[in-house]
């Protein structure tokens, strides 16, 4: 027997209706905009009742009609959803209502008929899509042409399709097997292209050398999964949520990732640390995020085989059969000599193949060797290590394409592994060669096929493959041990590169670091020349202005895990060298980096520290950055009086510097702690004295700050029509810079003080609009303060229900949060629901 109370009911809001409807269907906004054949972010605008975009009748229609068949058109539910229907169209529409059940249904076929010829969103067109996606994601593939990867491929994407059901798969093998071709070819396919909306893809970055800690500690298992969730968020456009908690970002990434179905892409796990922590989180959050929008998938290579127990689809690479390395080998012996891949016979490769075996890489540097040796003596050089361990048999290829190489080809790659992706422009900076000795060098690498050119003709760059990577930098380990006259000019060479590279990036930096498009392709070679950079105590200088030029960047763009192992290492460098003098400025980026992390007793440890070892070394600019740093943390944790002596004594220091930057920082902490304390008049003091100085400078961050606590110390005043244009100056500035975190959370202090005024109208308009922006960035935060906002307005019109209903999602989320001082606030508000209630005054 149907239970009409469970279905949705239309009580005095529109919005309320759908959203319902919706749930009681049991789809995403995905899934509703494929049924209606709209945009996404319409029916996320519909949901919140943001005009002009208020859905035709039509559309309601549709959804009752769709959940009318769920329960086979039950006589009982189909006039409890015509009657709910008819009163939602009298009440918002005030059009003509549906006579009859099949005037309904015929309206509802009728409009999505209409919406199927306006957008179709065929294979055809979902498939243009992808590639769009692909495009933006991935770029062009770097791989002309692949060999021996068809039936792995088929595998792959049947899998891929769904078919054996796999949320998680895996290709497995040894280094060289070409894993990372194998799944760029996968996900180019077409029939893959048709069963996902997004992609994402993350290549971790990988320590140089690998780390050999088993499966590492409790903490490096914790470390290598908030990294991997960092480049998630990033490549889901959610980096305002990395500021969050543990918590929140789990889930965002899970509510986002339930609202379309998502390719999840790794591609390089390398360490038996990464297997054991990435494993078993990617596995729980495809399950847990694989919902009404259809199935999420994760698809990475890995050089370690998986626990038997894992529930995943295995695919183990194998080396190449004999016909597909003859095949490779001809093509690449095409592209370095046409005529000697013509004159060369199937029998003359097929030796090399019984000598080398199948791995494609080891075959590309065989085809490098006969470039320089002939096949005769190549197979005799081969011959001593054919029966040799992998690693062994790489180490001997490469050192034979050592040897072969000239000065200036040994100068060259030398330098690669300080060079991920290198322009020739970087090149050319780390290496004392001439333009024409380093073209030629170049082409020495290419012959060889040490090097891979990649890009476009416009824009070339040069890298080198992992294997080849390591094998130099043990080579120059071993050289520095042991070495004669060549190998010690080499490891000279590769040092004085590493000084090079860092001031390179510095000259880089100061003339790019505005253009974040260009920073974002460069990240990579940036860390990675610090993190040469500080095992190389001649490189010290420039390893910590690298590390100050590009600590906002990190920051602001959500990379922490990888910034912290930077400068937990600079730390560690500055602690064994006596390095004092760049102690306290390390501490505090670290204390400022756990902040942003929400490891606050940390971030108070590291700034305690800063200020001792300041103290120590004289350094009064970091004592006070510190002490101003660590007073706004006890002013957000309500210690307002150590916050105040802490930012008092920070602003004497910065008043003696005349440092504009820490002052405006500090008046604006100090405003902030006035506020709290109710001081008004200082408070008013304090920040414009901030503001005075920021509109001097070049900072567009900070002046955000102080409108918004103009804002709310006039909205304390209930001087309104200020604190409005307060904030509506904030609102203005952070939609200039994009921040879409900061426009919902300055959005909310101005539904405040539009509750202050009694204006619910307005609140509830601006309301809508922050929900948008924390829908789309699937924040908890944000859409449990929607809530609450929602539940306040209600309990003050009187609709105790709607109350309720609002301000229980709002204390389910801040309990979720552990914010127990919004958790104590909702359980006030709610006692007043409950005594209006009992009243009996009001709507119900």
């Amino acid at each position: 027997m149907i239970q009409l109370s469970d279905f949705p009911h239309y009580i005095d809001n529109l919005s309320v209706f759908l959203l319902t409807l919706r749930s009681a269907l049991g789809a995403t906004q995905a899934e509703i905009a494929e049924l209606c054949y709209l945009d996404r972010t319409r029916i996320t605008r519909y949901e919140n009742r943001i005009r002009p975009d208020r859905p035709p009748q039509e559309y309601m229609a549709l959804l009752v009609m769709r959940l009318a068949e769920r329960y086979d058109n039950d006589p009982q539910l189909v006039a409890h959803l015509l009657n709910q229907v008819n009163t939602a169209i009298r009440l918002e529409y005030d059009l003509n209502r549906y006579r009859t059940w099949s005037e309904l249904t015929a309206a509802a076929l009728a409009y999505q008929d209409q919406q199927q010829k306006k957008r179709r969103p065929n294979s055809d067109q979902r498939l243009e899509e992808w590639n769009a996606v692909l495009a933006a994601k991935v770029g062009p593939t770097p791989h002309s042409q692949l060999f021996g990867i068809n039936a792995y491929r088929h595998q792959l994407v049947d899998a891929l399709r769904g078919i054996g059901n796999y949320s998680l798969i895996a290709v497995e093998g040894l280094g060289g097997l070409g894993k990372s071709a194998l799944l760029d070819a996968a996900v180019r396919d077409p029939e893959v292209g048709r069963c996902f909306d997004d992609l994402v893809w993350v290549s971790l970055p990988q320590r140089i050398p690998p780390a050999t800690v088993g499966i590492g500690t409790t903490q490096q298992r914790a470390d290598r999964i908030a990294e991997l969730q960092d480049f998630l968020l990033q490549n889901l456009g959610l980096t305002a949520i990395l500021a969050a908690g543990a918590v929140e970002r789990e889930y965002a990434l899970t509510v986002h990732l339930q609202q379309a179905r998502h390719l999840i892409v790794v591609d390089n796990l390398e360490s038996a640390l990464d297997v054991a922590a990435l494993i078993p989180y990617l596995e729980k959050l495809v399950f847990q995020s694989s919902g009404r929008a259809g199935k999420n998938r994760v698809l990475l290579a890995t050089r370690r085989a998986l626990s038997p127990s894992t529930k995943a689809l295995q695919i183990r690479l194998q080396p190449l059969a004999r016909e597909d390395a003859i095949q490779l080998l001809r093509y690449k012996s095409r592209q370095r000599d046409p005529d000697m891949a013509v004159r060369a016979t199937d029998a003359q490769f097929g030796r090399i193949y019984d000598q080398v075996g199948g791995n494609p890489m080891a075959l590309r540097l065989v085809v490098g060797q006969i470039a320089v040796f002939s096949l005769t003596e190549t197979l005799a050089i081969l011959s001593r290590v054919k029966d040799s361990e992998v690693d062994e048999f790489y180490t001997y290829i490469f050192r034979q394409s050592w040897q072969a190489l000239d000065d200036g080809g040994k100068t060259l790659l030398s330098v690669m592994p300080l060079a991920p992706n290198a322009t020739l422009e970087q090149l050319a900076a780390l290496v004392t060669l001439e333009r024409t000795d380093l073209n030629a060098a170049l082409r020495s690498l290419d012959k060889l096929l040490l090097i891979e050119p990649i890009g476009t003709l416009d824009a070339r760059r040069y890298r080198i493959h992992r294997l080849t990577e390591l094998f130099l930098l043990k080579q120059i380990v071993a050289w520095q041990r042991v070495g004669g006259v060549q190998e010690e000019k080499t490891v000279a060479q590769f040092h004085y590169a590493i000084q090079l590279n860092g001031d390179y990036w510095l000259q880089w930096l100061a003339g790019h670091s505005a253009d974040v498009s260009a920073v974002d392709k460069e990240r990579e070679g940036v860390v990675k020349a610090i993190d040469f950079a500080l095992d190389e105590p001649a490189a010290w200088a420039s390893a910590t202005d690298l590390i100050h030029a590009f600590t906002i960047y990190m920051e602001s763009h959500g990379y922490w895990i990888e910034w912290q192992q930077i400068l937990e290492k600079g730390l560690r460098a500055a602690r064994q060298r006596a390095q004092s003098a760049e102690l306290p400025a390390l501490l505090v980026l670290m204390g400022r980096l756990t902040r942003l992390q929400s490891h606050y007793q940390d971030s108070v440890q590291y700034y305690r520290q800063a200020i001792a070892a300041a103290r120590l070394a004289n350094d009064r600019y970091d004592e006070a950055r510190a002490c101003t740093n660590l007073g706004y943390h006890f002013c957000e944790a309500g210690q307002l009086q150590r916050a105040k002596v802490l930012c008092c004594h920070a602003l004497d220091i910065f008043l003696a510097f005349e440092n504009a930057h820490g002052l405006a920082h500090t008046y604006n902490h100090l405003g902030l702690i006035a506020i709290r304390q109710k001081n008004w008049e200082k408070a008013e003091e304090y920040l414009k004295q901030a503001m005075e100085i920021w509109s001097e400078g070049s900072d567009r961050h900070g002046p955000i700050d102080g409108m918004i606590n103009l804002g709310l110390l006039y909205g304390e005043r209930r001087q309104y029509e200020q604190a409005l244009d307060y904030t509506h100056e904030a609102l203005k500035a952070a939609q200039a810079l994009g921040e879409e975190w900061r426009i919902g959370l300055i959005s909310t202090n101005m539904v405040r003080i539009y509750e202050d005024l009694a204006d619910y109208v307005k609140a509830e308009a601006i309301l809508a609009d922050a929900s948008v922006i924390f829908q789309r960035l699937s924040s908890l935060h944000g859409t449990t303060l929607v809530e609450e906002h929602l539940g306040v307005i209600r309990l003050a019109q009187e609709c105790f229900n709607e109350a309720e209903t609002h301000l229980l999602a709002a204390l389910d989320g801040w309990q979720t949060l552990g914010n127990n001082n919004r958790r104590d606030a909702i359980l006030l508000a709610l006692a007043d629901v409950r005594a209006g209630k009992a009243a009996g005054s009001g709507a119900p």
